[in-house]
Protein backbone atom coordinates (compact mmCIF):
# COMPACT_ATOMS: atom_id res chain seq x y z
CA UNK A 1 0.00 0.00 0.00
CA UNK A 2 1.22 3.64 -0.85
CA UNK A 3 1.66 6.36 1.33
CA UNK A 4 -0.97 8.13 -0.41
CA UNK A 5 -3.26 4.73 0.29
CA UNK A 6 -2.07 4.64 3.85
CA UNK A 7 -3.51 8.36 3.93
CA UNK A 8 -6.57 7.85 2.43
CA UNK A 9 -7.68 4.83 4.90
CA UNK A 10 -7.13 6.97 7.70
CA UNK A 11 -8.86 9.67 6.34
CA UNK A 12 -11.43 7.30 5.75
CA UNK A 13 -11.63 5.68 9.22
CA UNK A 14 -11.14 9.39 10.96
CA UNK A 15 -14.33 10.66 9.22
CA UNK A 16 -16.32 7.37 9.88
CA UNK A 17 -15.79 8.04 13.64
CA UNK A 18 -16.62 11.67 13.37
CA UNK A 19 -19.53 10.12 11.62
CA UNK A 20 -20.12 8.05 14.77
CA UNK A 21 -19.45 10.53 17.07
CA UNK A 22 -21.48 13.14 15.58
CA UNK A 23 -24.94 11.23 16.46
CA UNK A 24 -23.57 10.06 20.08
CA UNK A 25 -24.00 11.75 23.22
CA UNK A 26 -25.94 15.09 23.11
CA UNK A 27 -25.79 15.56 19.74
CA UNK A 28 -28.45 12.15 19.22
CA UNK A 29 -30.58 14.60 21.37
CA UNK A 30 -30.66 16.83 18.74
CA UNK A 31 -30.56 14.67 15.84
CA UNK A 32 -33.91 12.91 17.36
CA UNK A 33 -35.60 16.66 17.75
CA UNK A 34 -34.57 16.61 13.99
CA UNK A 35 -36.43 13.75 12.88
CA UNK A 36 -39.62 14.35 14.57
CA UNK A 37 -39.62 17.90 12.74
CA UNK A 38 -39.22 16.02 9.95
CA UNK A 39 -42.01 13.31 10.26
CA UNK A 40 -44.04 16.19 11.42
CA UNK A 41 -43.79 18.11 8.30
CA UNK A 42 -44.59 14.62 6.21
CA UNK A 43 -47.67 14.49 8.68
CA UNK A 44 -48.78 17.77 8.05
CA UNK A 45 -48.35 16.91 4.41
CA UNK A 46 -51.10 14.61 4.45
CA UNK A 47 -54.28 15.54 2.61
CA UNK A 48 -57.15 16.59 4.56
CA UNK A 49 -61.13 15.57 4.07
CA UNK A 50 -63.48 17.56 1.91
CA UNK A 51 -66.20 17.82 3.84
CA UNK A 52 -68.68 16.83 0.68
CA UNK A 53 -66.31 13.55 0.73
CA UNK A 54 -67.58 12.05 3.84
CA UNK A 55 -71.04 13.56 3.94
CA UNK A 56 -73.73 11.21 3.76
CA UNK A 57 -75.30 13.15 1.21
CA UNK A 58 -72.11 12.18 -1.37
CA UNK A 59 -72.41 8.41 -0.39
CA UNK A 60 -76.19 8.12 -1.42
CA UNK A 61 -74.67 6.79 -4.44
CA UNK A 62 -78.01 6.63 -6.38
CA UNK A 63 -81.74 6.37 -5.39
CA UNK A 64 -81.43 3.02 -6.92
CA UNK A 65 -79.21 1.51 -4.66
CA UNK A 66 -80.21 3.06 -2.22
CA UNK A 67 -83.90 1.24 -3.12
CA UNK A 68 -81.57 -1.95 -4.11
CA UNK A 69 -80.77 -2.15 -0.12
CA UNK A 70 -84.59 -3.25 0.59
CA UNK A 71 -85.59 -4.31 -2.87
CA UNK A 72 -82.55 -6.78 -3.95
CA UNK A 73 -81.49 -7.29 -0.20
CA UNK A 74 -82.02 -10.82 -1.20
CA UNK A 75 -80.80 -11.06 -4.37
CA UNK A 76 -76.75 -11.96 -5.26
CA UNK A 77 -74.86 -10.34 -8.36
CA UNK A 78 -72.74 -13.42 -8.45
CA UNK A 79 -73.18 -16.41 -5.56
CA UNK A 80 -70.02 -14.98 -3.59
CA UNK A 81 -70.79 -11.27 -4.12
CA UNK A 82 -72.25 -8.79 -2.04
CA UNK A 83 -75.83 -7.72 -2.71
CA UNK A 84 -75.97 -3.89 -3.94
CA UNK A 85 -77.55 -3.33 -0.39
CA UNK A 86 -74.79 -4.89 1.14
CA UNK A 87 -72.05 -2.79 -0.93
CA UNK A 88 -73.75 0.61 0.26
CA UNK A 89 -73.90 -0.64 3.85
CA UNK A 90 -69.65 -1.71 3.19
CA UNK A 91 -69.15 2.05 1.46
CA UNK A 92 -70.74 3.42 4.73
CA UNK A 93 -68.91 1.39 7.08
CA UNK A 94 -65.86 2.01 5.41
CA UNK A 95 -66.44 5.84 5.26
CA UNK A 96 -67.52 5.85 9.14
CA UNK A 97 -64.01 3.88 9.89
CA UNK A 98 -61.96 6.66 7.85
CA UNK A 99 -63.76 9.67 9.60
CA UNK A 100 -63.33 7.67 13.53
CA UNK A 101 -59.44 7.44 12.32
CA UNK A 102 -59.37 10.94 10.99
CA UNK A 103 -60.60 11.88 14.54
CA UNK A 104 -58.14 9.88 16.18
CA UNK A 105 -54.97 11.53 13.95
CA UNK A 106 -56.31 15.49 14.65
CA UNK A 107 -56.30 14.66 18.90
CA UNK A 108 -53.13 12.87 18.16
CA UNK A 109 -51.75 16.07 16.65
CA UNK A 110 -52.46 18.37 18.70
CA UNK A 111 -51.03 16.13 21.69
CA UNK A 112 -47.93 15.94 19.85
CA UNK A 113 -47.24 19.24 19.25
CA UNK A 114 -47.30 20.26 22.74
CA UNK A 115 -45.86 17.34 23.78
CA UNK A 116 -43.08 17.91 21.71
CA UNK A 117 -42.61 21.54 22.36
CA UNK A 118 -41.66 20.04 25.93
CA UNK A 119 -39.15 18.06 24.60
CA UNK A 120 -38.09 20.65 22.74
CA UNK A 121 -37.23 22.29 26.01
CA UNK A 122 -36.38 19.24 28.14
CA UNK A 123 -33.30 18.92 25.54
CA UNK A 124 -32.18 22.50 25.80
CA UNK A 125 -32.36 22.20 29.49
CA UNK A 126 -30.73 19.16 30.20
CA UNK A 127 -28.09 20.03 27.32
CA UNK A 128 -27.37 23.16 29.52
CA UNK A 129 -26.22 20.83 32.54
CA UNK A 130 -23.17 19.41 30.21
CA UNK A 131 -24.34 15.80 31.50
CA UNK A 132 -23.80 13.15 28.93
CA UNK A 133 -26.35 10.06 28.21
CA UNK A 134 -25.18 6.78 29.26
CA UNK A 135 -24.71 4.33 26.88
CA UNK A 136 -27.90 2.75 27.81
CA UNK A 137 -29.68 6.09 26.77
CA UNK A 138 -27.82 6.44 23.63
CA UNK A 139 -28.69 3.13 22.45
CA UNK A 140 -32.59 3.63 23.20
CA UNK A 141 -32.08 7.50 21.38
CA UNK A 142 -30.68 5.53 18.27
CA UNK A 143 -33.49 3.32 17.81
CA UNK A 144 -35.87 5.83 18.30
CA UNK A 145 -34.27 7.69 15.56
CA UNK A 146 -34.68 4.53 13.33
CA UNK A 147 -38.20 4.04 14.17
CA UNK A 148 -39.03 7.57 13.66
CA UNK A 149 -37.62 7.37 10.24
CA UNK A 150 -39.62 4.07 9.54
CA UNK A 151 -42.40 5.98 10.40
CA UNK A 152 -42.18 8.93 8.42
CA UNK A 153 -41.49 6.53 5.21
CA UNK A 154 -44.92 4.96 6.28
CA UNK A 155 -46.32 7.87 6.22
CA UNK A 156 -45.21 9.24 3.10
CA UNK A 157 -46.46 5.82 1.73
CA UNK A 158 -49.91 7.42 1.85
CA UNK A 159 -49.77 10.35 0.27
CA UNK A 160 -52.43 10.82 -2.19
CA UNK A 161 -54.09 7.32 -1.03
CA UNK A 162 -57.46 8.73 1.10
CA UNK A 163 -59.20 12.01 0.68
CA UNK A 164 -57.39 12.72 -3.02
CA UNK A 165 -58.81 9.19 -4.33
CA UNK A 166 -62.29 9.79 -2.13
CA UNK A 167 -62.34 13.15 -4.35
CA UNK A 168 -61.85 11.47 -7.85
CA UNK A 169 -64.90 9.15 -6.89
CA UNK A 170 -67.16 12.55 -7.24
CA UNK A 171 -69.82 12.37 -9.90
CA UNK A 172 -69.04 8.47 -10.37
CA UNK A 173 -71.64 7.50 -7.17
CA UNK A 174 -73.38 5.12 -9.65
CA UNK A 175 -74.53 1.18 -9.02
CA UNK A 176 -72.50 0.43 -11.72
CA UNK A 177 -69.42 1.67 -10.07
CA UNK A 178 -69.69 0.05 -6.65
CA UNK A 179 -66.90 -2.53 -7.01
CA UNK A 180 -64.81 0.80 -7.79
CA UNK A 181 -65.78 2.44 -4.97
CA UNK A 182 -65.74 -0.32 -2.16
CA UNK A 183 -62.10 -0.64 -3.38
CA UNK A 184 -61.25 3.28 -3.23
CA UNK A 185 -62.93 3.04 0.37
CA UNK A 186 -60.57 0.10 1.17
CA UNK A 187 -57.50 1.56 0.00
CA UNK A 188 -58.41 4.80 2.10
CA UNK A 189 -58.90 3.06 4.95
CA UNK A 190 -56.04 0.82 5.01
CA UNK A 191 -53.68 3.94 4.62
CA UNK A 192 -55.53 5.69 7.56
CA UNK A 193 -54.61 2.83 9.89
CA UNK A 194 -51.06 3.64 8.74
CA UNK A 195 -51.33 6.90 9.95
CA UNK A 196 -53.07 6.24 12.78
CA UNK A 197 -50.25 3.94 13.66
CA UNK A 198 -47.69 6.51 13.13
CA UNK A 199 -48.97 9.59 14.92
CA UNK A 200 -49.55 7.51 17.77
CA UNK A 201 -46.40 5.66 17.97
CA UNK A 202 -44.67 9.13 17.28
CA UNK A 203 -46.11 10.45 20.78
CA UNK A 204 -45.65 7.26 22.43
CA UNK A 205 -41.89 7.87 21.51
CA UNK A 206 -41.83 11.48 22.11
CA UNK A 207 -43.29 11.22 26.00
CA UNK A 208 -40.99 8.36 26.68
CA UNK A 209 -37.98 10.50 25.99
CA UNK A 210 -39.26 13.39 27.75
CA UNK A 211 -39.53 11.21 30.78
CA UNK A 212 -36.51 10.37 30.52
CA UNK A 213 -35.05 13.44 30.47
CA UNK A 214 -37.21 14.73 33.46
CA UNK A 215 -36.01 11.46 35.22
CA UNK A 216 -32.22 12.22 34.57
CA UNK A 217 -32.63 16.49 35.70
CA UNK A 218 -34.72 14.94 38.67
Amino acid sequence: MTIMNKVAVSLTLVAGLLGLASCSGLAGLDALVRNINTNNATVDKMDAAAEEDLSSGSLTVTQAAVNGRVVLASRRILEAELTIGEKVDLIISLRDSIKTKQATIDAAKLVNRETFATLKTNVAAFKALNEPLTEEENARIAADRAEILALRNDAEATLGLVYRRLADLRGKYQVENLDFIITTYQTADDAMTVRVRVVTRVGEIITEVNQMLIDRMA
